[in-house]
Parts: structure tokens; C-alpha cells; sequence
């Protein structure tokens, strides 16, 4: 960009006297200023029009804002510019992956990522679609007691009052069940919980054959599964295993005809570890209930034999009708006696991304619970259960109304006959020989035998404050 200079001094040959030879002003002179004119004026941006401005050197301070400039001198690669009004522009740190922009309408906008970011945005309560009740293992209304050394050829005892222990096959080991108080912090996991799952093996694998396996189960409810059918999902949980290496996750069908194997690696022992394990699109194909059935099987292997195990692929393999424990390449968590294998926080989400783990309220959980299992125990004084009629002197018949409606029609299961008394017209007398007359999803009607004639119609059960462990029990579960 050039300045005009003035090559002729015009005005000075004014003051010269006629006849003087530089008093005449040449063609030459004229055209050597037209020139410098056309030089500089050719150089210089149009007033109204940049188009031919490419570059500013020699700047040794930015262009304010009011003068069409950031005010700043530098800027952050990759971060997002923010407006000061007539002060500087400022830069956003890079955001970190999985990090939005955030407004208030008032302050400059903010990075914002999980939780934090999902309140922000009005859509925290999809974190409460959690298809898995009771996933954060806080109510166990059966207690542990029944859960000592499960295995070898035992029954499949549910825990926890949602997840089961199975096995199949007659595998060597044994294992005992606890509620446990060792769970991942709030630092690492985002949620303070205060209980986990925790399986000890008691005595090891040594002598299984190739049928043996035995897993953790648990069974979503097709109703529950519907939303999550033939979509991506992402299973997400806490784990603690003494056995490092690869572990596996099993998802089944009702029919167990159609399988996926999911593995994740536990790298460190007996250290609380996440794994996000996102599942593609469950195919149409196969034995699938979206009912009040099975609707999905999730087992996490603990041991398993070669009949018990397949490759994983990483898509969903149709044929079988056999329960699957885990992949060809998963540890054997029950190769030794004092083996750990520990679960926490397990929760489904839609799609690729695990949203943080919320735990709904104890009131919540455990009303979703009771339309699988409900346990009525004596806590302090005697618990009233139902009220019913005398059909004869000694036969008696309770009528139970569940507060919610259970899956199905459920069976019973009582501690014993020395536990429960019928009080009728001032009389009280011990009931036993409990059994179903009817049974209903909303209610159901028990019969019992009194140990003495009652003079009277109507009258109400009670499990008595003596009992020692007493309980009632309406059994739905999958």
C-alpha cells in the first residue's frame, strides 16, 4: 500500500518572474504526478469495498471489537468464542468428549457433560428408565441365610430379591452370598452407594466336565424389554473380581434360542472396575416374549465348561436352546477356593451412550420389587397380615390384597406353623398347615387349620412378635 508523494512543487512557481524557464509547468511534470497519483490511489482499498485488502503488517496491538477486530491477540486452537460486548472476544477451553455448551440466559454459557449436564438440559429422567430394579443391590427381604455355599447340584436361589445364582450341569464348587458394604466411591462411579453383591467361592472348580456352568441371572420382564427390543442398548456395571482377564456377559431370549456374548476385562484384582458393554440391535427372529415373561436373560459367567461357552462375535447367534454361561476366552472365576466375583450398580440404557447410575428412592425400588416378591416379616410387636372368615371351628381363611399387582399368579412360602396366630372374638389361637385356595396377580386367598375351636366368623392373622425370623411370603418371580 503506497502514499501519494507530491513530485512538483506547483505553488513555488508562482513566485517566479515571467520569463524564468521554471515558471513553466511541462507536460512531463504533469504526467509524472498523474503517475505517483494512479500508483498510490491503485493501492489502496476502495472506500466501501475490502475486496482487495489481503493482509495488515506492522499491527503491534489487535484490532478492538469496534474496530472490526477480537481484542485479543491469541485465541485457543479448538475453542469455542465468546462475546464481551465491546470487550475482547474470550475462548472456551477445547471441550472434553462428551462435554455441550450450556446457557443460563444471563451468564456466559458454560462446558457442562453427564449428570450435570442432562438436569441442565431438562432430560435427567431418563436416567430412572433403568429397566434392572434393584441393580444398586439395596433390598435383599430374603436375607443371606439361605445363600450359604449355593452350588453343587443346589437349588438356584434367588438373592437379592431379583438376581438368581445357577448352575447347571453339577459343578464342582460352592459359594456364599452376601450383601456387601464394599462398593465403587462417589469419585469413581458419580452415586454413593452403600451395598453390592459379593459371591465367595468355598471350595473350587476342580472336576467339572464339559455341561457344568454357573452364572449370575438376572431376568427382565418382557413388558419391561419391549422399549429396548431391536434397538441398540448399552449395559453398564460396576465389577470386582479376584480373576483378571477377559469376563463375559450373556444375553439370552426366553426361548434361549438366540444369543450375545458381551466380554469385558477385569485388569486389576479385586479393584472396583466399569464396564460399558453396548449391545446391537436385538434381531426379530427367535423365541422372544414382550409379555409378562422372560424377556431377556442377562448372566454373568462365573465358571463354564465347553458345552457351556461360545465365541464371541460380537452380533446375535440364533440356534440352541440351551443356557450359555460365557465366552471360549473368559477366566474360570471359581479355579480357587477365596475367589471374589462382586457386582455393583448395573443398569441398562437406550442406545450407545451410558447415562450416570441413579438409584430410584427405597419406596420406588421396592414397589417395582413387590410386583416380582413380597416378604412380610415381624419387626417389632405383632404384624397384622389379613383379615378373613371361619368356613368351620378350626378352618380358617385369609384374604390378601397386594398393594401392587404382581406379574402373576404368585405361591407361597411361610417360616412355619408356630409363628402365626388367628385372633377372633377375644380368642387367640395358632394357625397352621398354610396352602393357596386362590391366587391372583392383584390378590389371594390362603387356608389354614387352627389349633383350637373358635366360636366365631370373622377374625385377623397376625405373624407373632415371638417368631424368631417368621415371615409370609407371595413369590412372582422370573
Amino acid at each position: 500500500m503506497t502514499d501519494y508523494t507530491k513530485t512538483t512543487n506547483f505553488t513555488a512557481k508562482d513566485s517566479l518572474t515571467t520569463g524564468d524557464p521554471n515558471k513553466v509547468v511541462s507536460g512531463a511534470e504533469i504526467d509524472a504526478e498523474f503517475d505517483a497519483l494512479a500508483t498510490a490511489s491503485a493501492s489502496k482499498v476502495d472506500d466501501g469495498a475490502n475486496s482487495t485488502l489481503t493482509s495488515l503488517t506492522g499491527l503491534t496491538t489487535p484490532l478492538t471489537v469496534a474496530q472490526g477486530g477480537s481484542g485479543a491477540a491469541t485465541l485457543t486452537d479448538g475453542g469455542v468464542l465468546l462475546g464481551s460486548g465491546t470487550g475482547a472476544v474470550t475462548a472456551m477451553a477445547v471441550l472434553a468428549d462428551g462435554e455441550m455448551i450450556v446457557g443460563d440466559g444471563t451468564t456466559d454459557p458454560v462446558a457442562e457433560s453427564g449428570l450435570t449436564l442432562l438436569q441442565s438440559i431438562g432430560v435427567d429422567n431418563l436416567v430412572d428408565k433403568n429397566p434392572i430394579i434393584n441393580g444398586d443391590f439395596n433390598s435383599w427381604q430374603e436375607g443371606e441365610a439361605h445363600l450359604v455355599e449355593v452350588g453343587n447340584g443346589s437349588a438356584s436361589p434367588h438373592f437379592a430379591d431379583m438376581f438368581t445364582f445357577i448352575e447347571n450341569g453339577t459343578p464342582a464348587s460352592t459359594w456364599t452370598i452376601t450383601q456387601d458394604t464394599s462398593v465403587p466411591t462417589v469419585a469413581e462411579s458419580g452415586h454413593l452407594s452403600t451395598s453390592s453383591m459379593k459371591a465367595v467361592c468355598v471350595s473350587d472348580s476342580t472336576g467339572d466336565s464339559g455341561t457344568d456352568g454357573i452364572g449370575i441371572r438376572y431376568t427382565i420382564e418382557g413388558y419391561d424389554f419391549l422399549p429396548y427390543a431391536q434397538q441398540i442398548f448399552t449395559i453398564s456395571f460396576w465389577h470386582k473380581h479376584t480373576k483378571t482377564g477377559t469376563q463375559s456377559v450373556v444375553l439370552q431370549n426366553s426361548g434361549n434360542d438366540t444369543s450375545y456374548v458381551a466380554e469385558y476385562t477385569q485388569t486389576t484384582t479385586n479393584t472396583w472396575e466399569k464396564a460399558t458393554l453396548t449391545i446391537p440391535a436385538s434381531p426379530s427372529a427367535g423365541t422372544w416374549d414382550y409379555t409378562n415373561s422372560a424377556g431377556l436373560k442377562i448372566i454373568w459367567g462365573i465358571t463354564a465348561q465347553s458345552s457351556r461357552t461360545f465365541a464371541a462375535t460380537g452380533s446375535w447367534v440364533a440356534g440352541g436352546s440351551s443356557i450359555q454361561y460365557a465366552s471360549d476366552d473368559s477366566v474360570d472365576n471359581a479355579d480357587a477356593a477365596s475367589n471374589v466375583f462382586q457386582l455393583a450398580q448395573i443398569k441398562i440404557d437406550k442406545g450407545a451412550v451410558a447415562l450416570p447410575f441413579i438409584g430410584r428412592s427405597h419406596q420406588e425400588e421396592l414397589s417395582r420389587i413387590h410386583r416380582y416378591f413380597r416378604r412380610m416379616t415381624e419387626s417389632t410387636g405383632n404384624y397384622q397380615l389379613a383379615s378373613g372368615l371361619y368356613t368351620s371351628t378350626t378352618a380358617f381363611r385369609a384374604f390378601f390384597e397386594f398393594p401392587v399387582e404382581m406379574r402373576a399368579a404368585p405361591t407361597m412360602g411361610d417360616s412355619g406353623d408356630t409363628d402365626f396366630s388367628v385372633q377372633s372374638n377375644l380368642q387367640e389361637t395358632v394357625a397352621s398347615g398354610f396352602a393357596i385356595a386362590n391366587a391372583y396377580p392383584t390378590s389371594a386367598i390362603i387356608t389354614m387349620t387352627t389349633s383350637t375351636a373358635v366360636d366365631g366368623d370373622g377374625g385377623i392373622l397376625f405373624l407373632e412378635s415371638a417368631s424368631d425370623g417368621g415371615y409370609l411370603e407371595f413369590d412372582a418371580r422370573l
